[in-house]
């Protein structure tokens, strides 16, 4: 789920931060440009690990402030596929639930993924799996078998042999707490305006 990556940039430290620790100004500089952003392929920057290896500085012409060559190592958020976490929902539409990991919202359940059969409730804006539904429909597939070799099976009409198992149902209601394996992984990038 965190992994470290490394890596290599040049730091611009401005002349007023000059006279306090150095490697605690490069921290919370490389903590303002690199953490709560995503980098393409390699996951959420969550912060500054440690460092690896601090230049010299340099000064350019016309500039006051101290270039560093940094290259440290950062801690990212980078699930992978098959893995199985816990998040909270945030809120359900038709077409997905959205899930929260507190630090990271942009998880998208598709509704397609849900258990079948799900279905939407409009009024209630959640997810509904009628669990008992699906494994009645099994068991009328087997004694659909059996009455095929063994004759007629007695069950009610509707083919449900308790009433009360009907109306069970395991509903995603947001704020909730759900389990969820990661299947796919895709950054998107934003074009500047």
């Amino acid at each position: 789920m965190f992994i470290l990556h490394v890596v290599a940039d040049t730091v611009r430290v401005p002349p007023i931060l000059f006279g306090k620790d150095w490697k605690s100004v490069l921290r919370q500089l490389l903590d303002s440009k690199f953490a709560n952003k995503v980098m393409a392929d390699i996951g959420l920057c969550i912060c500054v690990f440690d460092f690896i290896n601090v230049g010299d500085s340099y000064t350019y012409q016309g500039d006051g402030a101290a270039h560093v060559e940094v290259k440290f190592r950062i801690v990212v958020f980078r699930p992978f596929e098959g893995e199985i976490l816990q998040g909270m929902v945030k809120y359900c539409t038709k077409d997905r639930v959205v899930i929260t990991l507190g630090f990271f919202e942009d998880i998208i359940l598709p509704a397609d993924a849900l258990p079948h059969p799900s279905q939407f409730d409009e009024k209630e804006k959640i997810w509904v799996w009628d669990y008992n539904s699906a494994e009645k429909r099994g068991q009328d597939e087997q004694e659909n078998e059996n009455e095929n070799e063994n004759g007629n099976v007695d069950a009610d009409a509707d083919g449900y042999h308790d009433e009360q198992e009907q109306d069970a149902g395991f509903y995603i209601w947001p704020k909730q707490k759900i389990r969820f394996r990661v299947t796919s992984i895709r950054y998107n990038s934003k074009k500047a305006d």
